[in-house]
Formats: structure tokens, sequence, C-alpha cells
């Protein structure tokens, strides 16, 4: 999934980045709850998922865009 970053510095653009990928985190935080509705190997998917964005940042080179990783699909 492309995210495109504003900021004309690499510090803002890293910024932009953290900030998306915090939105994104916090939008799939259910996913991760003992009671949600998906099925365990779906839910593990979704940890998955969750670790490869917070690992982005550690591969990442400061730019207008970013290829995040795509969520699980059901």
């Amino acid at each position: 999934m492309i995210c495109y970053i504003t900021g004309d510095t690499p510090e803002e653009q890293t910024k932009m980045c953290r900030s998306a990928i915090k939105e994104f985190l916090n939008g799939s935080d259910w996913t991760q709850i003992t009671n949600n509705p998906l099925t365990p190997e779906y839910s593990a998917e979704w940890a998955v998922y969750r670790q490869e964005l917070r690992d982005f940042m550690a591969t990442w080179t400061p730019s207008n865009e970013a290829d995040l990783p795509d969520p699980p699909m059901p």
C-alpha cells in the first residue's frame, strides 16, 4: 500500500510516516484483543501485519512515498 508523505526534509517525512503507521496500528488494535470476532488464524495474520508496520521504519529511506505492508484480506 503506497502512503504519500508530505514534508520537505527527511525529518518531516520520517515524522509523517511514523504518524501514518501509528494510525494504522491504532485502527487495527481491535484485531488483537481476546474477544475479537476473527478466527485465530486471521487474528495471527493481523499480528504479522502489525509487526511489519512496526519494523518498517528500520528499512525505509525518507522520501515522499512509503510502500507500507498491505493489511490482511479476508
